[in-house]
């Protein structure tokens, strides 16, 4: 067993709160002034990492070697043996930094701040960092003039990114808009203008290649964040109302808050459509299910956002019944507005009978977003994952392997004997007090299969767990 496994556990018990020791030479409290510092088993570079602590944690250092700091008493592991934990001296500090004097009016990047400052507000070119992270010009404490603006992993918007122009806090002039893996339009792409956060102006937005408008594109006239003017949409896919140019359909002429309203041969020479719309069972399933979870208030939060349509389809099935079972694979809007009368009175009805029965409805629930949450997760083996956790950052991935509860840490084992360990976040677990109490044995663990993301905290690879299910 590695050093760094018998510390962790043998640590469990005295953290890093100060005890007496004939050994110890004690410097008193210090705080950490690096982002993120090491804490290592060994006064070495070269030895083992056992956990890291951020800006500002306090420690007590009882000697100094060569440039680093012990920060526990040692720890006797055999009767010739014994170990501590130490940290590089160099990011110690006996006085707490202050915090930045120099406000930025953005709550999410106000935590720190670094540049120009006027008045008490930013102002100049500046960073200036919190949940999110925005580097750029201000004015006044507010975003203004040019600047990067990167949305930060506990945001609603996680990893999307702007580059462009900002006034008065406000995307507005050119710029560039990236959605991150975990939006709703990941890897979508957006470069034009825009005016108080809004797509408004001339734009080109591109589709990302997991969209359910995968490559797409439209280049054109924007307003209020709607294709609206004159403007060009094309596809891989077959258009309505559209041509064949180069091996791709194309949309040109006027549109309207997102449709394509006029065919033109030319900006000035435009023919209004008069096709019927027509739209898919499949998206009209998802349409129902967005409604029932509205209408449930059901917190899908925990569902991956590629997964969320398929809930939605699942409880749609649960609660139509049979009424979309006409062998039709597309409906035309007169059908739809024919047809809408009866899905809304079944899905009430079904509603209300269901309210009545709590536990059974909440069962429906369940089952479809078990299955909703579990669907599209890669099957990834630990071996392969604890090699190289950089090559899995943010993908869905299914992992087996040997649970442990130590250190307040849970982590995952290739078995109960196994060194090599995954970090794994279990905070957002419905049964999470379970798999805990379950699996606290240091020496047996628990066999468990995990459904998560690997995602990056305080610069270290973790598996965020969506779900934990105990092997028999």
């Amino acid at each position: 067993m590695k050093i760094v496994t018998k510390i962790l556990l043998a640590i469990s018990f005295v953290a890093f709160s100060p005890q007496s020791s004939a050994e110890a030479i004690r410097t008193g409290t210090h705080y950490v002034i690096a982002e993120s510092l090491n804490v290592r088993t060994a006064p070495s570079a070269n030895s083992d990492i056992a956990r890291k602590l951020s800006k500002g944690s306090k420690v007590e250092v009882f000697e100094l070697k060569k440039g680093w700091a012990r920060v526990t008493d040692y720890i006797e592991l055999t009767q010739t043996e014994k170990a501590a934990l130490w940290v590089s001296a160099k990011y110690l500090s006996d006085k707490i930094e202050e915090r930045a004097k120099c406000k930025v009016l953005d709550v999410d990047t106000s935590k720190t701040y670094s540049g120009g400052c006027k008045n008490g507000l930013a102002h100049g070119k500046g960073v200036a960092k919190g949940r999110d992270f925005y580097r750029g010009s201000f004015v006044n404490g507010n975003n203004h003039g040019y600047g990067v603006y990167e949305w930060g992993p506990k945001s609603d918007w996680a990893r999307d990114r702007y580059e462009g122009e900002w006034n008065n806090g406000e995307r507005t002039g050119y710029g560039v808009y990236e959605w991150g893996p975990k939006s709703d339009w990941a890897r979508d792409r957006y470069e034009g203008e825009w005016n108080n956060g809004e797509r408004t102006g001339y734009g080109v937005y591109e589709w990302g290649p997991k969209s359910d408008w995968a490559r797409d594109r439209y280049e054109g006239e924007w307003n209020n964040g709607e294709r609206t003017g004159y403007g060009e949409y094309s596809s891989n896919n077959k258009l309505a109302n559209s041509k064949v140019e180069k091996g791709r359909y194309v949309q040109r002429g006027l549109f309207s808050k997102g449709r394509f309203t006029h065919i033109c041969e030319s900006k000035n020479n435009c023919q209004k459509i008069t096709d019927t719309k027509t739209i898919t069972k499949s998206q009209l399933k998802k349409l129902m299910g967005d409604a029932i979870l509205k209408s449930i208030e059901l917190d899908d939060s925990s569902i991956p956002v590629e997964s969320r349509g398929e809930l939605g389809v699942c409880l749609s099935d649960i609660f139509l019944g049979s009424i979309l079972d006409d062998g039709k694979s597309a409906y035309t809007e007169d059908e739809l507005n024919s047809l809408l009368p009866e899905l809304q009175s079944k899905m009430m009805i079904n509603m209300l009978g269901l309210s009545l029965d709590k536990e059974g409805l909440l069962r429906r629930i369940e089952k479809c977003s078990m299955r909703s949450v579990k669907k599209g997760f890669k099957n990834v083996s630990f071996n392969s994952l604890v090699l190289n956790m950089e090559d899995f950052k943010y993908e869905n991935i299914k992992v087996s392997g040997n649970g442990l509860f130590m250190v307040n840490q849970f982590v995952l084992r290739n078995d109960a004997g196994s060194t090599n360990m995954i970090m794994v976040n279990v905070d957002s677990l419905e049964n999470k007090t379970e798999i805990l109490d379950k699996c606290s044995n240091p020496m047996q663990g628990c066999e468990v299969v995990v459904y998560g993301r690997v995602e990056n905290d305080d610069y270290e690879n973790i598996l965020e767990a969506r779900i934990i299910e105990l092997k028999p």
